[in-house]
């Protein structure tokens, strides 16, 4: 007699990778969700669309959200999202809970974690900053080498506590040679 247990494991996506494999890119408010006819493992959603950073503008997707599982990923009608979503084996726009996406308009229980809602309201208004900048400078990232970047905790120990202006970012261009050196680093948009 065996029992099998499986848990729901993904790697948190950083902003910049959830560009380069998002077919679309979106800030919109769910509208209505219905269980999708064929596979119960996948939901159907209208959405009205907000703002638009990447992809044709659509207003139908699908959620894979593996109810009844540890990745079970739900979005409740008039919640507002911003939406990293890719095209399906049946080239449909999906996204599940490893994409990335971010319910914008999230209520935290303040007594239990004060503080937290504004940290969430700031981390949102950076990712559509960044991803407004690369809208209008009509950029788009590529990852040929599929090179995952991670920061060792000591770099993030280091930043702990840090309260400088949470609005600015910087972003590099950089060329990574087939035997993984480092070549050509240019800031595209350096810290104000």
């Amino acid at each position: 007699l065996a029992n099998w247990a499986m848990a729901c494991s993904c790697a948190t996506p950083t902003l910049l990778e959830n560009i380069y494999r998002s077919d679309f890119i979106a800030v919109a408010k769910i509208l209505k969700i219905t269980q999708d006819p064929v596979n119960k493992e996948y939901h159907d959603i209208e959405v009205k669309l907000l703002d638009v950073y990447k992809g044709d503008r659509t207003t139908k997707m699908k959620i894979s959200s593996l109810q009844g599982s540890s990745c079970a990923f739900f979005t409740p009608v008039g919640t507002t999202w911003l939406i990293f979503a890719s095209l399906n084996n049946d080239k449909l726009l999906t996204f599940h809970y490893c994409d990335g996406s971010e319910q914008i308009d999230r209520k935290f229980d303040l007594k239990t974690y004060p503080g937290l809602d504004q940290k969430h309201k700031n981390s949102i208004k950076l990712k559509l900053d960044v991803l407004k900048f690369f809208r209008n400078k009509k950029l788009t990232p590529a990852d040929k080498t599929r090179l995952r970047i991670s920061l060792p905790g000591e770099y993030l120990k280091n930043l702990k506590g840090f309260d400088g202006d949470h609005k600015d970012f910087t972003i590099y261009e950089y060329v990574v040679n087939e035997d993984m050196s480092v070549t050509d680093v240019k800031p595209v948009r350096d810290f104000k």
